[in-house]
């Protein structure tokens, strides 16, 4: 059978299930993580009390089919709790668009403070049609207030030139939020992996909308795309830049930076290899002045080019060590490990006062010595990625889904794996992981359930350590399938823990909605960095 999820437009074959592969909107908030940068006022927190929110999109909730939705949980001192949680809708009061079938509002999220008032808001994209195009795709903002988030003055964004093509342009297929230069409010990206460019299918591009006190608006905002004047490269057919997109300062500037994933890319003669454009803030906003195009054919970066790689599917920047810029993790879920086909893998690049340098990279894969699991064929390692301190050291850490991770006697039901910090970077000493099957952690594994197709990390509650949510799409309730789930586990002073850990979906007592087959809540999380 198919199913149809957000995400990646490729095929592979588990179990004799044809899936399409979910790789939701990789979606960090603004700031960073670890010893060195403390997140910014309002990053993630939509009512200002001092603790992250979760946003958790649901792409699959009706009542028409996949028409989408999301709910948030809001944080506290005892971590994530059902108190005054909400359930988000196009048809919810207020919010602009209409609720159709197939619209999979919820498919990606984001959080940044787009209005710059100290609380987060919130941007969710959906496959909306636009201008007679079918998944043209569009973004919703709701503005986060001392309550919590509403659509008092909620915003709707589209693609400028959409209809340009009859191709969806699939706009807001990855979301991202942060400063890019310009003023005190937060940009957001808006990944376009489907624009056509200069005859080029799949070709893609990515929109930045720029913040104001009234928050964002249609007419602010440039398009970028491996043809725009000072970006290095050249559009090519089915490069999908724009696939994933991650903030950050990775140095030159305080201003933020920003990667946008192109998987698809074409490197060397490897179709589907796959490569990563960084373009750095300043004080006039962001600029395409020494921006650079990314591949496992750079020089310095571990690794060999190869068909169907995809390195560039997930992107995100965090504080691993080393100096006080960020890093930059790029996740390549179908790379070839040994002789285990879409093993996975995720290699990491260091920030510098000179921005982000090649020098001393690294790669992880579950063959890399010292790491827990196996590398097998079909585990998509770095899937997703999300990064924060979630203690053990006064760095940050990276978590990393592993969608299609096989333990025991459960076929592909999926794992994240945590990698610490350290002063000399990422290593593998301590690194944990984490699925249904760990002492601890509630839920039942199952075949193909796919935890770890989406991570977020935030400061939840309960201790000063970041916590990590992960998204289980495909989880299966009693009398329904593939409704969904989150897994929430806690920061400790010793690491991630699974002492405490939560469960959430929509038959959690006071949770709004009610768990239905196929609704996928946990595909898409927000924040993404703490």
């Amino acid at each position: 059978m198919q199913i149809r999820v957000p995400g990646l437009r490729r095929l592979p074959i588990i179990l004799g299930v044809a899936l399409v592969v979910s790789v939701p909107g990789l979606t960090p908030a603004a700031g960073a993580s670890g010893a060195h940068r403390a997140p910014p006022k309002g990053a993630g927190d939509f009512n200002g009390d001092g603790f992250s929110d979760l946003a958790v999109g649901v792409p699959g909730e009706g009542p028409e089919e996949e028409q989408g939705a999301v709910n948030v949980l809001y944080g506290s001192s005892s971590g994530l709790v059902a108190a005054h949680n909400q359930l988000w809708t196009e048809d919810s009061p207020g919010v602009p668009g209409t609720g159709e079938a197939g619209d999979l509002f919820g498919r990606s999220v984001t959080v940044g403070d787009f209005d710059g008032d100290g609380f987060a808001d919130l941007a969710v994209g959906s496959l909306e049609a636009a201008a007679g195009q079918v998944e043209a795709g569009q973004v919703a903002v709701l503005y986060g207030s001392p309550t919590g988030l509403t659509s008092n003055g909620s915003t709707v964004l589209t693609r400028q030139f959409v209809g340009t093509s009859g191709a969806p342009d699939h706009f807001g297929w990855a979301l991202a939020a942060g400063n890019l230069g310009g003023g005190p409010q937060a940009e957001l990206v808006a990944g376009i992996p489907g624009a056509d460019v200069a005859g080029n299918d799949d070709a893609g591009a990515f929109d930045v909308f720029t913040g104001s006190p009234t928050g964002l608006s249609q007419g602010a905002m440039q398009e970028l795309d491996l043809g725009s004047a000072g970006v290095p490269g050249d559009p090519a057919l089915g490069d999908e830049l724009g696939f994933s997109a991650a903030t950050g300062d990775m140095g030159k500037s305080d201003e933020l930076d920003l990667v946008v994933g192109a998987p698809g890319r074409t490197v060397n003669g490897h179709a589907g290899a796959g490569a990563v454009v960084v373009m750095y803030g300043t004080p006039a906003g962001l600029s395409a002045t020494g921006s650079r195009l990314l591949s496992e054919a750079t020089t310095g970066v571990p690794g060999v080019e190869n068909d169907e790689t995809h390195f560039g599917t997930a992107v995100r920047t965090g504080s691993f060590g080393r100096s006080t810029q960020l890093d930059l993790a790029i996740g390549a879920p179908e790379e070839t490990v040994a002789s285990a086909i879409a093993a996975g893998s995720v290699t990491v690049l260091y920030g510098s006062s000179i921005g982000i340098r090649t020098a001393n990279a690294q790669r992880f894969t579950q063959a890399t010595p010292g790491m827990a699991g196996v590398a097998a064929t079909a585990d998509h390692l770095g899937a997703s990625l999300a990064a924060g301190n979630v203690g053990g050291s006064p760095f940050g850490d990276l978590v990393v889904g592993v969608e299609f991770d096989t333990f025991g006697s459960t076929a592909n039901a999926g794992s994240i794996a945590v990698i610490y910090g350290s002063a000399s970077g990422l290593v593998v000493a301590g690194n944990q992981v984490f699925n249904q099957g760990t002492p601890g952690v509630p839920g039942d594994p199952r075949d193909v359930e796919q935890l770890g197709a989406a991570v977020s990390v935030g400061r939840f509650g309960r201790s000063a350590p970041a916590d990590v949510a992960v998204g289980v799409p495909f989880d299966i309730l009693p009398g329904h399938s593939f409704t969904g789930g989150v897994n929430v586990l806690y920061g400790t002073g010793a690491g991630l823990s699974a002492t405490g850990s939560q469960l959430w979906n929509q038959d959690s007592p006071n949770v709004r909605s009610t768990a239905q087959k196929d609704e996928q809540f946990g595909a898409a999380l927000a924040p993404g960095r703490a």
